[in-house]
């Protein structure tokens, strides 16, 4: 299964994790690391945060993690691997790399980007003020281009056992105006289609009002969501901050035939 990021510039749209994202994460997901970078934009998962507004041309950088998966934890496993290029979808010119386990990139202005817009399912609205911000979510993926690409990087931690996981993740978010997005929450219900599933599946997914004031230029967005199952439910809270936490890892992810 291939994930995708918040949102990217080709469709300049903020989406949320999806609402099965603890449930199913043990069995099929990847993470994340923070960032050291020249002008604040992260760590390397050693618990030490980060500012939220980065500005036009921040340089994310750190140590790169491998997600390991058993029947009931997610374990992280530094990665040591060296040489491959990282690409940002937003721009094809906007390269980065992996050395000796290190990632590094320097972001640049978006110059083709569309209206900003979140989405969280059918029935739980958020507002983006004023209307008309233009802006979207970072995707990195491994290769020169999105279309050539092997895998993908993000940032993204997931703890506890399978029953009931924590997922924090860090997503990088631009816009081009200080703008407020904001939400009164709420609860999104939906069941597994029966024509994929051998088993139906209910999952609710609740969602917490928030409120965040984003500066022009790049900003870290902060999920965290705890998830836990019983039987044939699944449940997912979600929260949504503006924060770079340092323990949330850079982890890379190599996609595998049954991605593409």
């Amino acid at each position: 299964m291939k994930e995708t990021n918040v949102g990217s510039f080709a469709t300049a749209k903020l989406q949320t994790i999806s609402r099965r994202l603890i449930v199913i994460t043990l069995a099929a997901v990847i993470g994340f690391s923070f960032v050291t970078c020249d002008n604040g934009g992260g760590g390397d998962g050693g618990g030490v945060s980060g500012p939220t507004f980065l500005g036009d041309n921040p340089t994310l950088s750190g140590q790169v993690y491998v997600a390991k998966y058993n029947a009931t934890k997610v374990s992280y496993e530094a990665y040591k691997g060296d040489n491959l290029t990282v690409s940002a979808r937003y721009d094809g010119n906007v390269k980065g790399t992996i050395k000796n386990g290190q990632f590094s990139i320097t972001l640049e202005t978006p110059t083709n980007i569309g209206n900003l817009e979140f989405n969280f399912g059918e029935t739980i609205e958020a507002t983006v003020s004023p209307s008309n911000i233009k802006g979207g979510g970072l995707d990195l993926y491994i290769g020169d281009s999105f279309y050539s690409s092997i895998g993908s990087l993000y940032r993204k931690n997931i703890t506890g056992i399978s029953s009931n996981a924590t997922s924090e993740e860090v997503q990088y978010v631009y816009v081009d105006k200080d703008c407020t997005i904001s939400s009164n929450g709420g609860t999104d219900i939906s069941t597994s289609d029966p024509d994929k599933d051998v088993d139906d599946y209910t999952y609710t997914y609740i969602l917490k009002p928030f409120s965040l004031e984003l500066k022009a230029g790049w900003n870290t967005l902060y999920i965290k969501a705890q998830g836990a199952y019983s039987g044939k439910k699944r449940n997912s809270t979600v929260t949504y901050s503006l924060s770079n936490p340092g323990n949330v890892k850079w982890v890379l992810y190599i996609w595998d035939d049954d991605d593409h």
